[in-house]
């Protein structure tokens, strides 16, 4: 095994690691582990990153790879996110759960309107603007803010923990439910087949069947004549949310018309 390919698996271990501690998959969903005799039915969504790493940055003591890692872990960890919301929004859109529509951006219209649409919601997404962060501090005037150590609750029949949605991840409602009710299946490495797309690299053996990051290392998948790379595919695998729990739902869309989208929207 060349050193190169030593510094690839360890590369890869470090990925698997960060993953492990930047994931908020348990915090934002009810996450079971995979099973084949329940869950082979589901449906499931592959999170992934594709890239070529050119072979010098394993060759080089130099090269500093942390951002590299980080940018990687990003991509899927935030990825994870917006496929759970994406689905919710798309059940809200085809009838499976309740969507409602508010025309002004307030307690009662949001929190107090939603007791008929959700069961007991404790994580809120709210588009981050500036706008709606002022008025969520008008609404810790009146005692409906909470500020724990893990972030800032909006007093409901729960404390409704609020997280806050750039607009590149393209969701301009708000989406509110309870995080127990959002059930997700997560595959592991000995899960999943090996992508047919991506080949192998002799001596790289740092997946481990549990892992729950996949990462595969294969030849480039785009022909680069100017240096030599490898192609790093990581990827986590996920179900579509199964929405259950107590009636009205465990999820609803709030809808935000028009004229209270704001301008600063990022």
């Amino acid at each position: 095994m060349t050193s190169e390919i030593e510094e690839v698996n360890s590369f890869a271990r470090e990925i698997v690691s960060n993953y492990e501690e930047s994931t908020e998959l348990d915090e934002v969903s009810n996450v079971t582990e995979y099973d084949e005799r329940t869950h082979s039915h589901q449906e499931f969504a592959q999170v992934g990153k594709r890239s070529n790493l050119p072979k010098r940055f394993f060759r080089d003591e130099g090269v500093i790879l942390k951002p590299l890692i980080q940018q990687f872990v990003d991509s899927i960890t935030t990825g994870e996110i917006v496929s759970i919301l994406s689905s919710i929004r798309a059940a809200a859109e085809q009838g499976e759960i309740d969507s409602f529509e508010v025309s002004e951006f307030s307690y009662d219209s949001i929190i107090v309107n939603s007791f008929d649409h959700v069961y007991d919601p404790d994580i809120i997404y709210i588009p981050n603007s500036t706008d709606f962060r002022m008025q969520l501090h008008e609404w810790r005037s009146d005692g409906r803010i909470k500020s724990k150590e893990d972030g800032m609750y909006i007093a409901g029949a729960s404390d409704i923990k609020v997280e806050w949605m750039p607009s590149k991840w393209g969701i301009d409602d708000i989406v509110l439910y309870n995080k127990e009710n959002v059930n997700v299946v997560q595959k592991r490495y000995a899960d999943s087949d090996r992508p047919e797309y991506i080949g192998s690299v002799e001596g790289f053996n740092a997946p481990k069947p549990d892992d729950r990051l996949m990462v595969y290392l294969g030849e480039e998948f785009d022909e680069d004549k100017d240096e030599e790379v490898f192609e790093i595919l990581i990827r986590s695998v996920i179900s579509e949310p199964q929405l259950t729990g107590n009636m009205p739902h465990g999820a609803t869309v709030i809808n935000l018309s028009d004229k209270i989208i704001p301008e600063d929207y990022n």
